[in-house]
């Protein structure tokens, strides 16, 4: 990858032109804002600004693109889906692999890049769209209206407010759930979001002995990070299962589609995964690879009983095969393995204390105690209820948005409209991305968030030309 230059993130700043007071869009121009510019957050402003006429207004603090997941510095961390798979646009799969190459990366459609390469491809790539009717606001978003004239009035950290026509809230994944049982803890001893900025690097830096609550995905990149940053660290990995996501299969390895319907309940699907795999071992991946483009359909087949049964019962085992580590980074862990540098192991954590010293104490069930310096908890996202956001706060109590059946994400229509408490959608407010994994079991990954923005700009460009034709005209206004 080529070094940055010097002025290249100022240069691309001024692409991005922020809202002016008297900025005033054309008549019958909809005015769209986007709360979130993360990785969904920039998938929607560029399939609404590739798709629509509206005006995309970009909320959020941080600089619009990588969000939390592409922002990472670090090389190890790499992409978990080969760069084939990972155009941000509907329509053009190999967008990303023309971008790279024309940085002189040389990729091959099945390469496993870094991840932060792709931060930089999702900011250009909302450069390459933004034009005139891109405007970045660089606020935390404190409340939404709905005033009785139409539209809605957002109110930012800075006193100023939005006025738009429709909201689409892409507010990434939710952090970690909190420990149980967490008395005081020495703060340098327990680490509760490995992705805040900086946080892992200067945690682990002086560690020698870590202990990492979790064995999937965000779990292995907390190990890639010590074991660069903290040469002499050992580390051990803890979850129920005591199990780390399987590695991608080799090239030529195809999809095995099953015989399945929307209609299949959970103990057919799971009797047809069955027999499949017992035709061919060990054939599960390729089975879940053949899933994949009906899994949605099936998912939403189901009721919500079996729904909560997949979510309690089969959910850790389904992502061990179906979120996979790229290659090199299963190689890596492998070595790591081996040198005795980390060890994973199963057992359910009981609570979270300080220990002898400055060491932290992690108590797990069959009573068995680990300290070490330092305590990660990369136990992937927690429940609806723990999102400390006070945003999503307000808009739950005040009974405007509601939780999907399984209280991990927002209840939705088929077309990612927020259902209210009584579960009528939403005119306005929208979302897309990890907030639908509840609706939507796949609404992580950038192909499904990719598919979710096109539809939602198709949607919100179809009411746009409606509004059109009634000659409303709308303003986009800074108080």
């Amino acid at each position: 990858m080529r070094p940055r230059q010097r002025g290249e993130h100022s240069s691309e700043r001024r692409r991005f032109p922020r809202m002016e007071p008297a900025l005033r869009p054309r008549a019958g121009e909809r005015v769209i804002a986007i709360i979130g510019a993360g990785a969904s957050g920039t998938l929607a402003a560029v399939h609404l600004l590739r798709l629509s006429r509206a005006s995309v207004v970009l909320i959020d603090p941080r600089r619009p693109g990588p969000g939390v997941a592409y922002s990472t510095g670090n090389s190890r961390h790499l992409l978990n889906a080969p760069a084939s798979a990972m155009s941000a646009l509907t329509g053009e799969p190999d967008d990303f692999l023309l971008w790279c190459r024309s940085r002189g990366v040389a990729a091959e459609p099945g390469a496993f890049l870094a991840r932060g390469l792709y931060g930089i491809y999702l900011r250009q790539l909302l450069a390459r769209f933004a034009g005139r009717r891109l405007h970045v606001v660089r606020a935390q978003v404190q409340s939404i209206a709905e005033p009785l004239h139409g539209g809605i009035a957002i109110a930012l950290s800075d006193s100023s407010q939005v006025h738009a026509d429709a909201a689409i809230l892409a507010l990434g994944s939710a952090p970690p759930a909190p420990l149980p049982g967490v008395p005081p803890v020495p703060p340098h001893a327990l680490l509760s979001d490995p992705w805040a900025p900086g946080a892992l690097v200067a945690a682990a830096r002086d560690a020698r002995s870590v202990t990492i609550l979790g064995t999937g995905l965000t779990a292995v990149d907390c190990a890639l990070s010590i074991a660069d940053a903290s040469p002499l660290a050992t580390i051990t990995a803890i979850s129920r299962s005591g199990v780390l996501p399987r590695a991608h299969l080799p090239e030529g390895n195809e999809a095995r589609a099953l015989d399945l319907g929307a209609g299949s309940s959970l103990q057919e699907i799971l009797d047809a995964v069955g027999l499949a795999v017992s035709e061919r071992p060990p054939a599960l991946r390729e089975v879940i690879d053949g899933l994949r483009p009906c899994t949605q359909e099936l998912w939403q087949g189901l009721c919500t009983e079996e729904r909560r049964r997949f979510h309690s019962e089969l959910r850790s085992c389904w992502e061990v095969h179906r979120h996979r580590l790229a290659p090199p980074v299963a190689q890596r862990i492998g070595e790591l393995r081996a040198g005795g540098r980390l060890t994973v192991r199963a057992g359910a954590v009981a609570g979270v204390s300080a220990g002898r010293g400055s060491l932290a104490r992690v108590a797990l069930a069959d009573g068995s105690l680990l300290e070490s310096e330092l305590v990660i908890n990369a136990t992937g996202p927690g429940p609806l209820r723990s999102w400390a956001n006070p945003l999503l706060t307000r808009l739950l109590r005040s009974g405007r948005l509601s939780e999907d059946e399984l209280g991990i994400g927002l209840a939705t229509s088929a077309e990612g409209a927020l259902l209210d408490h009584a579960g009528v959608p939403s005119t306005r407010l929208f979302t897309l991305g990890p907030a639908r994994r509840g609706e939507l079991l796949e609404s992580t990954a950038v192909p499904e968030i990719r598919r979710q923005a096109d539809a939602l700009a198709q949607l919100l460009c179809r009411e746009g030309d409606s509004c059109a034709r009634s000659g409303r005209a709308h303003m986009l206004e800074q108080a």
